[in-house]
């Protein structure tokens, strides 16, 4: 099972199984490398709790997409650009640590989320820790919590 982890990168280490590392600058998906990466970053740890429950005969591979950096900002079209990719790649399974507030690309993030459900994935998504409303948690083809 391939299973996207679209966050700030997962660092050597950090987990077991196959990793394929990817970055995404100006709406561009591109080979990365862990250079740079701690194995203990936000990604790393959202690795590590599913491959610590992931209980499936098929081998496990992480495809990192890189989309915050040390500032821990994002942008709405490199999201975008991401979950398309996703789309591309056949994930099965998506898990996304960040989100964007109204106005930021929502009707586009919400159209690339409904490609992903149509086609089989499960998408998580974490709500905003202040209770603000955030795309894509807020959406109904997303799981989130």
């Amino acid at each position: 099972m391939r299973v996207a982890i679209i966050d700030d990168g997962i660092g050597d280490g950090a987990v077991n199984a196959e990793i394929e590392r990817y970055c995404v600058n100006d709406g561009k998906v591109e080979k990365s490398s862990s250079q740079g990466l701690i194995p203990l970053s936000h990604a790393g740890h959202c690795a590590m709790i599913i491959e610590k429950y992931y209980n499936n005969k098929d081998p496990l591979t992480f495809i990192d997409i890189r989309i915050l950096y040390e500032d821990d900002e994002g942008d709405p079209e490199d999201m975008i650009a991401a979950l398309e990719f996703c789309i591309e790649m056949n994930i099965g399974l998506v898990n996304l640590s960040c989100g964007f507030a109204a106005g930021s690309k929502e009707r586009e993030l919400a159209g690339v989320c409904k490609k992903l459900y149509d086609k089989g994935a499960v998408m998580i998504a974490a709500n905003d820790n202040t209770g603000l409303l955030t795309y894509p948690a807020c959406l109904p083809t997303v799981v989130s919590g």
